[in-house]
């Protein structure tokens, strides 16, 4: 832990009934609200959360090196059962859901996101629920910035 995150750990814990207020209530209304978005399947949106972090990720790298990073931003079936601790066979129903819906897609290397022209259709077709996330974010983070 840098000293920098030391300094606000130990503000979070002198402030802990805040803290943890503000938080249990940001994951609870977030938890709610893509409970609503995705039909009360949670697990269908942290699959596509780990692959869209690991194509932000990946453009991030991108980004910052001035070229494509040499390691392709699709995930095998295996990995994303891994980091998300659903079994292989529900991660695969899952992954076939997402492609029906338009938003992955299987290539080379395992499962990415859809892009058409540099853009990802379930962030489109999901644009409501990201505000709203957006939203909540700002809230806890003014929150707890004003603890510190």
């Amino acid at each position: 832990m840098s000293a920098r995150e030391r300094a606000t750990f130990d503000r979070f814990v002198e402030n802990y009934p805040t803290v943890q207020y503000a938080y249990v209530g940001f994951l609870s209304e977030h938890l709610a609200d893509m409970s609503r978005a995705f039909r009360g399947d949670l697990q269908l949106p942290l699959v596509l959360a780990v692959l869209g972090q690991r194509r932000l990720q990946w453009l991030i790298e991108a980004e910052r090196e001035g070229a494509e990073p040499g390691w392709s931003p699709a995930m095998t079936v295996m990995r994303i059962a891994d980091v998300t601790g659903v079994p292989r066979e529900t991660a695969r129903r899952k992954l076939a859901e997402l492609e029906r819906l338009g938003w992955i897609e299987r290539g080379e290397g395992g499962w990415t996101l859809v892009l058409r022209e540099g853009k990802a259709p379930a962030r489109a077709d999901l644009a409501d629920l990201d505000r709203r996330s957006l939203a909540r974010a700002a809230r806890l983070v003014t929150t707890l910035q004003s603890l510190l």
